[in-house]
């Protein structure tokens, strides 16, 4: 018998299983209150004339996004624009501080607000510090001079603590949207950055360059800047491919994904030493998805669709059979081409192909299923609808209370989760009995596909159309209501619980509220927890799944802290640690956190899914001394030492590691007892025999 013994140490990135709980990452703007980038200039208005006959009309600029004035015109941008609610209460879009403008060029621009004003003649590159003293007034920038022949270009406005030599110079992104809105989650959509519902191009050079100076164009967010971020942090990344990309489009981002970006923004087409842009780290799963939201019909997917459901001969009228025949087609060629990159470097099980639907709609959703398979095996891993729950505010009026609208989130998600049984679809192919509540009916289908249901987005959907409501006060009163906290619990709990999915994918980040919605589950980038009862019932609720360290893993870590509560009374914030509500903080909290959420078994301390040699190693490394999870201790005492290896044998698989072709080192490449050990197990000794072999003098 042949299995390697070796400790799996050396193998300890990330060991363990991502958070089914994903985020949304909010886009970028002025009215945004997310602080991604540490520039200010990423997310300002695209420039436009100041003063004149072409005042508020767009200026020329170049392909970095760099006014290109003429002798006397003047241009000028929003940085961020002074949010107030309806209750006249400020939110704070920007940290306060000391901020430092750098520019490149020569010619004189003005940057004005939140109780400081700054008029720059800058004879060449240089910086200057303004104080924003309460971050959260209008911040406005205007050039107003720039000869042809030295543009003011490449001007920054960088956040306090990441100027030039400052402890953040050079870092792209806010360490509190790190924290807060990266850390805590398995995965990251990229929806909004990649402005995916009303992009139009479709070439690879019209994509946003990485060095441009606002991100706040047609194409969104730079690819790369998705890449740094997809490395800056531990989660999955799911990427919405534009509506129009072209084959190769779709291919070089697969390539950008798979092997990283070079300095002039091409895609590698190998593994490279030292990417100038990194890839998606290989332990990471790519969700692909087409476009957003294709269903509806404000958005650019539709548009599309519709345009080339009719240039292929098909009369789509709407949502139907030929819109969703022309859907899965254009689907399918970019889950092809993903698959294809994939394929060739043998990491093709990484891509997740995402069959986004439209969750109340029980005639096109499964339609477009059915146009997606092939021969009867599914050409997608995914069903993804959405699980928002939303309200009937039609019926709203001045009587409306705060209550009212949480009462009705509540019923709106017993609704969605209902499990009698109802007739759909009559008179079409699809005359299937299913549960009354969508959630419920699309895990079902899932089922029956044999692929994963996670939702791309989900959440209260509550929105007024107008600040002018007589209930506003009220729809803003509800969403920071203590109840709301009690929602989203209840959502999640049903999500996971009830219907039994794989994931959601949380809609979304950070944003304030408004008459469009309350999307965010946070109001502003540092709102405290106290105040944001979304946010607080989302990382409770990991917690309580066995994410304890809030760092978007379940993970030896996890197993650890579980252990130091074990005896302790479950109250307060140790209520968390009892998995399986017992009442009771124990071995048995830890053994339904290994299988349930880690997929794992005791002694498999390496958490990659197989009780084996490599975990055996764990032991021998550590034999004798004080341990954790990952030295070997497997029953908690602190110690790694033979009643681990009872444990580890007890569920050890010796015919799965000569099955699997491990690589072994023979008893005679190890030294003293280690050796007498190992020899002893491969001859199909009992651990208690071996150890007696091993501990003899």
């Amino acid at each position: 018998m042949c299995f390697s013994v070796a400790s799996s140490r050396a193998q300890d990135h990330g060991v363990g299983r991502r958070s089914p709980i994903g985020t949304n990452v909010a886009g970028v703007g002025p009215f945004a209150t997310q602080w991604d980038f540490v520039d200010l200039m990423k997310g300002a208005n695209p420039w436009v004339y100041d003063g004149g006959p072409k005042a508020g009309q767009p200026a020329p600029v170049d392909a970095l996004g760099n006014p290109l004035l003429q002798p006397g015109e003047k241009a000028n941008t929003l940085l961020r624009l002074k949010l107030v609610d309806a209750t006249q209460r400020r939110i704070p879009d920007y940290p306060a501080g000391q901020y430092t403008i750098t520019w490149e060029g020569s010619g004189q621009f003005a940057l004005s607000g939140d109780g400081d004003y700054q008029y720059v003649t800058a004879g060449g590159p240089g910086s200057r510090t303004f104080t924003a003293a309460t971050g959260h007034d209008t911040l406005f920038l205007r050039i107003d001079s720039s000869p042809a022949n030295n543009r003011l270009r490449n001007i920054r406005v960088l956040m306090p603590g990441y100027g030039p030599g400052e402890a953040g110079d050079g870092q792209p992104f806010h360490q509190v949207f790190l924290d807060r809105t990266v850390k805590p989650f398995g995965s990251l959509r990229f929806m909004d950055w990649a402005n995916a519902n009303g992009t139009t191009h479709n070439a690879w050079s019209q994509r946003t360059r990485d060095r441009a100076n606002q991100y706040t164009v047609d194409a969104g967010v730079p690819i790369e800047q998705q890449l740094r971020l997809a490395s800056r942090s531990q989660g999955d990344v799911w990427f919405c491919m534009p509506a129009r990309a072209s084959d190769d489009y779709v291919t070089k981002f697969a390539q950008a994904a798979l092997y990283g970006i070079d300095a002039a923004g091409n895609p590698y087409t190998s593994a490279q030493a030292n990417p100038a842009i990194p890839p998606v780290p290989a332990d990471r799963k790519i969700y692909v998805e087409y476009a957003n939201e294709v269903w509806n019909r404000d958005f650019e997917g539709f548009k599309y669709v519709t345009q080339q459901a009719l240039a292929a001969g098909l009369n789509p009228q709407g949502l139907d059979q030929d819109f969703a025949k022309q859907w899965a087609a254009e689907m399918r060629r970019d889950f092809d081409a993903w698959k294809a990159v994939f394929n060739a470097a043998h990491q093709g099980d990484r891509i997740r192909r995402v069959a986004a639907i439209q969750a109340g709609n029980r005639f096109i959703s499964p339609i477009l299923l059915k146009e997606l398979t092939a021969g009867g095996a599914p050409q997608f891993d995914v069903i993804s609808p959405a699980f928002y729950v939303g309200v009937d505010s039609g019926a709203y009026d001045a009587s409306t209370t705060k209550d009212k609208i949480i009462d009705d989130l509540f019923a709106g998600l017993e609704a969605a989760v209902d499990p009698r049984m109802t007739t759909f679809l009559p008179g079409t192919p699809f005359q299937v009995r299913g549960p009354a509540g969508d959630w419920l009916l699309w895990k079902q289908f899932a089922d029956q596909y044999g692929v994963e249901l996670i939702a791309y987005e989900g959440g209260q959907h509550v929105t007024t159309g107008s600040y002018s409501v007589p209930w506003y006060d009220d729809y803003m009163a509800a969403q920071r209501d203590p109840r709301m906290y009690d929602f989203y619990s209840a959502w999640l709990e049903a999500i996971f619980e009830t219907v039994g999915a794989d994931g959601v994918s949380v809609f979304s980040s950070v944003a304030p509220i408004s008459q469009w919605g309350a999307w965010g589950y946070l109001e502003f980038q540092d709102q405290p927890d106290a105040e944001a009862p979304k946010y607080r019932a989302i990382m409770d609720y990991a917690r309580a799944r066995g994410d304890f360290d809030l760092n978007g893993w379940y993970n030896a870590a996890d197993i650890d802290m579980l252990r130091a509560a074990a005896g302790t009374p479950p109250t307060g914030d140790r209520a968390m640690f009892d998995l399986n509500d017992d009442g009771m903080i124990s071995e048995q909290d830890v053994e339904f956190l290994v299988q349930h959420r880690l997929g794992a078994t005791i002694g498999d301390f390496n958490l990659d899914g197989r009780c084996d040699g490599g975990d055996l190693g764990d032991v021998l490394a550590n034999y004798g001394r004080a341990g954790d999870w990952r030295r070997g201790d497997a029953n908690g005492d602190g110690r790694t030492d033979g009643s681990d290896l009872l444990l580890w044998q007890r569920h050890a698989s010796f015919g799965d590691f000569a099955a699997a072709g491990l690589a072994v080192p023979e008893p005679r490449t190890l030294t003293g007892s280690a050796a007498l050990f190992v020899a002893c197990l491969i001859n199909g000794g009992h651990v208690r025999d071996c150890l007696r072999a091993r501990q003899a003098p």
